[in-house]
């Protein structure tokens, strides 16, 4: 087991894609696979066109998947069966209501139905991999041979966004690690934004053989420095730029104007307040629409590689364009549309077209009236980078912000991936409800003590 602990901004993902073309050409078997596994599409591209960039092609025996393809069509589907005489048919991806009780009782029905649930996934591949103390000698005798073949056929995993990794899991990639398979861990500790703790359960474990990426080509001085008070990497700032934070308050200005002033921005906030709202749907169909159009971009004359910089800043960037374009109702989806393809230079395509003007009608229809600009959740912007940032902190974060609230949890990871998304410009909006909870001096203060000057 190998892990790389690094923080924002450390090129993790690029970097990633080099070591598993260094360990293909290092393979002394040719017959062995190479499995690269993220969790999220986005991660999937980057590494895929990052290899593609350098060695050509994607060889045959490279496979890259997210960890619930590699789950089901590497452990459930060929062994499930084998160990406990249950055949499962069917994959669900329904949304369940959040209470455990309701949950449990409907994926138990789904599972006697031959159906398994995507979230039950890395629990039901624990159940192949991990000795349980009820196992009888069959099941424990037929497991080894499980691992066994899957060491004589997998040479290694490299798993990318690794903070995203659940118990379950963490313990299925220990299991293989421990059959023989070199297992490649990356992720960031500090971006784990639900407490799902599989990736700290691994660094903890493996500490010998943890490395820690400290540097941070992203960020200037002043944002790393202010990060690193809600980071356990401590980080540096390769960038020589000093960067500049400023806050104010909700109460005191015109949002809409003072996301206009600021300009070109990545807006976005924790939780929706009661007048900041970001709609769950609507941040997935904003995600969506990026990645449609980097798709599209990647035929573009001189922007083949996707993974570049400057294609993904150009996509990144049209997508808020447009979102506000959309939001404004200044033109029709479909003459959007037209534009973006105008744009990128591409000859029309029935299918290239329904696919755009689906994502962008897909945003027109959850479109929230009180904000002229995209309101996106921490979470949505994750990975994401921008010139100017504007971080709007409602009473979850503001107590981390100011040391009231200390302990180590996904609020503070929340608040520090927040910090770590501006290259040059920051500007923090204290919501509403910090200033019903707190004084204004008490605030001012603060901000003194943190030497964050007032905007």
């Amino acid at each position: 087991m190998k892990i790389t602990n690094a923080g924002a901004g450390a090129g993790k993902t690029a970097k990633l894609a080099d070591q598993i073309l260094n360990r293909f050409n290092q393979l002394s078997c040719p017959h062995t696979h190479i499995f690269v596994i993220a969790y999220s599409n986005y991660a999937i591209s980057v590494i895929t066109n990052r290899i593609k960039q350098k060695h050509g092609s994607i060889p045959d025996n490279i496979h890259l998947s997210t960890i619930h393809s590699f789950l089901w069509n590497y452990i459930i589907k060929p062994y499930y069966f084998l160990l406990f005489k249950q055949q499962f048919t069917e994959i669900s991806n329904q949304n369940i209501i959040d209470k455990p009780q309701y949950r449990a009782k409907k994926f138990y029905e789904m599972r006697n139905n031959g159906i398994l649930h995507v979230q039950e996934f890395s629990r039901v591949s624990k159940k192949v991999l991990v000795k349980k103390a009820h196992d009888t000698k069959k099941v424990t005798k037929k497991r080894k041979h499980i691992l066994y073949n899957l060491g004589q056929f997998i040479d290694s995993i490299f798993i990318d966004e690794s903070q995203d990794m659940d118990m379950d899991s963490a313990s299925c990639i220990s299991a293989l690690d421990a059959s023989g398979i070199e297992c490649f861990l990356v992720g960031d500790e500090n971006q784990d934004l639900h407490s799902r703790g599989g990736f700290s359960f691994l660094i903890k474990k493996y500490f010998s053989q943890v490395c820690v990426d400290s540097e941070n080509h992203r960020c200037p001085q002043t944002h790393v420095l202010l990060a690193n008070r809600f980071s356990k990497v401590k980080q540096i700032s390769t960038t020589g730029e000093l960067g500049n934070i400023k806050y104010i308050l909700e109460t005191k200005c015109n949002v809409n104007q003072i996301v206009k002033e600021v300009g070109d921005s990545l807006v976005f906030i924790n939780k929706s307040t009661h007048s900041l709202r970001v709609h769950k749907k609507n941040r997935e169909n904003i995600k969506q629409l990026e990645y449609v159009i980097r798709k599209l971009h990647c035929q573009s004359p001189g922007f083949q590689d996707i993974s570049s910089t400057p294609s993904k800043k150009w996509a990144f960037d049209v997508t808020r364009k447009i979102v506000d374009e959309v939001r404004k109702k200044q033109k029709s989806p479909s003459v959007i549309t037209n534009n973006v393809i105008n744009l990128m230079n591409l000859s029309y395509d029935k299918r290239k077209y329904a696919e755009l003007i689906q994502s962008i009608k897909s945003i027109s229809s959850h479109c929230k009236e009180n904000l002229n600009f995209p309101l996106n959740s921490i979470e949505s912007v994750k990975g994401n980078q921008c010139n100017e940032c504007i971080f709007f902190i409602s009473t979850d974060l503001f107590a981390y912000l100011i040391g009231e609230k200390t302990k180590s949890n996904a609020t503070m990871n929340a608040l520090y991936v927040g910090l770590t998304r501006s290259k040059n410009y920051l500007l923090l909006i204290f919501t509403k409800e910090v200033t019903e909870k707190y004084k204004v001096e008490f605030i001012e203060q603060k901000m003194r003590d943190l030497n964050i000057e007032r905007f």
